[in-house]
């Protein structure tokens, strides 16, 4: 399985223990890891090092996720953006430092990068949008998408 987060991916190896861990985590991550190898019958030490692995590869994370459509005036958006250039890599490093981002992803198709952002208003977009996407640089034109509304929305707790 290939996992990273930018262009310089790793090979991590992943076994069907490590499988049924991560769906007990998904279920509940906070989920003792006594009673994950009472249900897996392994032992806690075992979960705890092929957590601890799994962490150190970049393959999880746990953190605590919120529902961004809870929050009454915040809103989420998809920016889809065309480079001028081939610059993905060093552009996806700086949007990714951005305050409000939550994701920066390369794709194949009429945009070469889309940006997730969670923000506290539409002014707060527009600022984002006019004020400080253009110190990034190398950005041709973007196109935005609102998420009005969602079910199983789930985004890391970045408040």
């Amino acid at each position: 399985m290939h996992i990273g987060g930018d262009m310089a991916q790793h090979e991590v190896g992943i076994d069907a223990t490590d499988l049924k861990i991560l769906r007990e985590l998904e279920k509940d991550g906070r989920i003792s890891f006594r009673t994950i190898a009472d249900k897996l019958k392994i032992s806690d030490g075992t979960v705890r090092s092929r957590v601890n692995r799994m962490m150190e590869e970049g393959l999880l994370k746990i953190a605590p996720l919120i529902d961004p459509f809870c929050f009454k005036n915040s809103l989420i958006a998809n920016i889809g953006m065309q480079l001028e250039s081939r610059t993905h890599l060093e552009t996806m490093n700086k949007l990714a430092e951005l305050d409000g981002v939550l994701n920066v992803c390369n794709t194949a198709g009429a945009y070469d990068l889309f940006v997730e952002v969670f923000l506290e208003s539409r002014e707060e977009l527009n600022r984002f949008l006019f004020e400080v996407l253009p110190h990034i640089g190398g950005i041709k034109n973007t196109h935005t998408w609102v998420y009005l509304d969602g079910r199983n929305k789930w985004i890391e707790a970045k408040l």
